[in-house]
């Protein structure tokens, strides 16, 4: 795992880590089982705690990157929104396999739907640079 993530060998001192971003990489943050199941936990969070779309993305923003996003992040997760919205709303088979990922128990008072499209928004949070970065 800390290969696929060019993590420097531990036999030296590293001052700065090589910031890559390769197709396995990518394969991890996107598909991992665990990373998946933690996005659809934090998009059931986002939906029971914040009332609209823009206080949700500003609280992902907050607990996963420290900060508020800047208009173009805030812009670009609106679109992936609306573009999963869409997406799922077509398809509660894709909704309903996205959601079958991982072992805790979907909240059932939730639309799934909703859930899948903020569960896409998450993931695509926990994998950006200014969250990777942080950690």
């Amino acid at each position: 795992m800390m290969t696929l993530f060019d993590a420097p060998s531990r036999e030296t001192s590293c001052v700065q880590r090589s910031r890559t971003n390769t197709s396995l990489q990518s394969l991890a943050f996107f598909n991992e089982t665990q990373r998946v199941e933690a996005s659809r936990k934090l998009a059931e969070r986002l939906l029971r705690e914040k009332k609209d779309d823009k206080h949700r993305i500003d609280f992902l923003f907050q607990i996963l990157a420290s900060r508020k996003p800047s208009q173009i992040e805030h812009d670009a997760l609106s679109g992936l929104l609306d573009s999963a919205r869409s997406r799922f709303s077509k398809s509660t088979e894709s909704a309903d396999s996205l959601l079958s990922i991982g072992l805790a128990k979907l909240d059932s008072s939730l639309d799934s739907r909703d859930v899948a499209a903020w569960t896409q928004v998450s993931s695509t949070v926990l994998a950006s640079d200014p969250v990777i970065l942080l950690y």
